[in-house]
């Protein structure tokens, strides 16, 4: 065969091959353009979608961000985050395919995300002042440990280390909520970007699911601190311990105990704080438990 004429022969095939994916793609999808998903600021929500029918390489994107999934019963599964400092403005979730094989049509919505407010507490609480103004060495030390949970914090497996819903960590009194804003010593406003439980000192503190510890530590801010990968993005964070159980690397089990409440840290006194952190967004805690166990 003439290379010319085998050149015609590969060209018709790729363009009858991309018009039946494009075709594949539209049947399994078209059903799903309609579909609105709710989430509100500070939250995590579950999506499952249509696979494709095609063993085309995709990604899904969800307002820009590029949103890690697992395959499941023909469906993808993955988890959309919304930061507290939302503007809540809508969005989009789309399947995003190679333009070499698809050409410019290749990129398929597949949601319409509506974002809701909700309403947080506020409190005051005195803390040491040397955790407020930050001497040199101090601020060396946070802008050090800051730069590793960035790091850490970009780093989450591809594949989900769990298979079970996540569970509260503690079933004692949550002291702290997701969200309060907080005024420190009169001076210092934030933001309390996860849960506090009622603890005394030397509480056995299980994770909230399986997965691999990518953090065992003393930090600045957190104290004796364990940061878990779930997978997917997924990360908790379990602060202020006075003993940590586990090391780096470990791989633990969902409620594995991986330390002991105390006060380390800046703290007002023993007690858990409990971070979720999903998609570079630091979330309420109670979201995911719910949402995985829906």
């Amino acid at each position: 065969m003439k290379l010319s004429t085998l050149f015609l022969v590969l060209t018709v095939i790729w363009t009858i091959g991309c018009s039946a994916a494009n075709s594949t793609i539209e049947k399994v999808i078209v059903n799903k353009l309609d579909q609105d998903i709710v989430i509100k600021r500070g939250e995590v929500v579950k999506v499952e979608l249509p696979a494709p029918d095609t063993a085309l390489d995709f990604e899904l994107s969800c307002n820009g961000q590029n949103i890690i999934y697992h395959k499941k019963e023909g469906l993808i599964v993955g988890y959309i985050s919304e930061s507290y400092f939302s503007n809540m403005t809508p969005y989009t979730c789309e399947y995003i395919f190679s333009k070499e094989v698809l050409g410019e049509n290749n990129i398929y919505k597949v949601a319409n995300i509506v974002v809701e407010d909700r309403q947080f507490q506020s409190e005051t609480l005195k803390v040491d002042p040397k955790t407020i103004t930050l001497s040199k060495k101090n601020l060396e030390r946070v802008t050090k440990e800051f730069e590793i949970t960035s790091k850490i914090y970009s780093n989450s497996s591809k594949q989900p280390l769990f298979d079970k819903p996540f569970t509260m960590p503690l079933s004692s009194k949550i002291t702290s909520p997701f969200g309060s804003q907080r005024v420190y010593n009169n001076e210092k406003k934030s933001q309390h970007l996860g849960i506090d439980f009622r603890a005394t000192s030397g509480v056995p503190i299980p994770a909230s699911n399986s997965g691999k510890v990518v953090l065992a530590q003393d930090l600045f801010y957190t104290g004796k601190t364990v940061i878990i990968d779930h997978g997917l993005n997924i990360f908790s964070t379990y602060a202020h311990m006075s003993k940590l159980n586990v090391k780096k690397d470990d791989l633990v089990l969902r409620k594995k105990i991986i330390g002991y409440s105390g006060a380390t840290g800046r703290s007002t006194g023993p007690h858990l704080h409990w971070g979720v952190k999903i998609n570079n967004n630091y979330i309420d805690g109670v979201s995911l438990v719910k949402t995985t166990s829906n």
